[in-house]
């Protein structure tokens, strides 16, 4: 017995110190969770020192602000298999950054739109929530994955409203709380859009947050969401339709991917 319970001790050791790699005194990437498209990263840095991560594969990058400290975040791979670049930059004064960890990572999953139902830094959920429980009673009687984004889609468009004055009070660095959204009822479409992703997400339907530019609302940063449904990927603005729902105009759920222009997607 106490030889069994020493090799198991001994195994899971091993195996945390092959998935977590301490890089520097500063950073630790969790290497876990790869075959769903995320990787972990927790920084040790004072929480007055401002932190950027930055993932890269190909001509895929994006820049997240580290907003955790001593507790890992989940960082989704959305480029695809291959080997990302992943750099990490501490802020010294004004706008100048030190890099202090640069390292590679390499995906290889059988889906690549897994990381599209995982939990991540723009769309954190926790399954006992009350917004993803509330979200799993609305689809509990659907039968397939079109009806739940159907449903879905229809509360959200119905039961929140666009919130103008919210544009100007928030900074770059602001991600929603689905809780407090769900609380409110009401946001930007930043907020919209990651509420419905993880509700769907929640629900293991594969979806992505878009932020950039629609034709509809031109000249304005805007953000919006791709659902996979029937094997191809659907263009939904839910907070786009919240608006004219409530004014009374002709929409349909499928907008027209020729007129959005994305500049990030996660």
């Amino acid at each position: 017995m106490q030889k069994d319970f020493f090799r198991i001790g001994l195994t899971s050791l091993i195996f945390l110190l092959l998935t977590i790699n301490i890089v520097s005194a500063d950073v630790s990437f969790d290497r876990s969770d790869l075959k769903n498209g995320v990787l972990k990263v927790k920084t040790n840095e004072n929480a007055d020192k401002k932190v950027k991560l930055v993932i890269e594969k190909g001509n895929f990058s994006v820049t997240y602000d580290v907003l955790k400290y001593n507790e890992f975040e989940n960082f989704a791979l959305t480029a695809g298999n291959g080997l990302y670049k992943v750099e990490v930059y501490k802020h010294l004064e004004g706008k100048n950054y030190k890099r202090i960890v640069n390292t590679t990572v390499s995906l290889d999953v059988a889906d690549e739109n897994k990381v599209f139902t995982q939990s991540t830094q723009e769309i954190a959920f926790k399954v006992n929530s009350e917004p993803i429980l509330y979200a799993k009673g609305l689809v509990k009687d659907a039968k397939t994955d079109e009806e739940k984004v159907e449903i879905l889609y229809n509360y959200m468009i119905r039961e929140y409203n666009y919130n103008s004055k919210k544009v100007s009070s928030v900074d770059d660095s602001y991600i929603p709380d689905i809780e407090k959204v769900f609380a409110e009822k009401n946001g930007i479409c930043y907020d919209f859009s990651v509420l419905f992703a993880a509700m769907l997400r929640s629900n293991g339907i594969a979806t992505k947050l878009v932020k950039g530019y629609t034709e509809y609302m031109p000249g304005r940063y805007h953000s919006w969401n791709e659902v996979y449904v029937d094997g191809k990927w659907m263009v939904i603005d839910t907070s786009m339709d919240a608006n004219r729902y409530q004014n009374i105009l002709d929409f349909e759920m499928e907008k027209e991917a020729s007129k959005y222009t994305k500049s990030l997607e996660f």
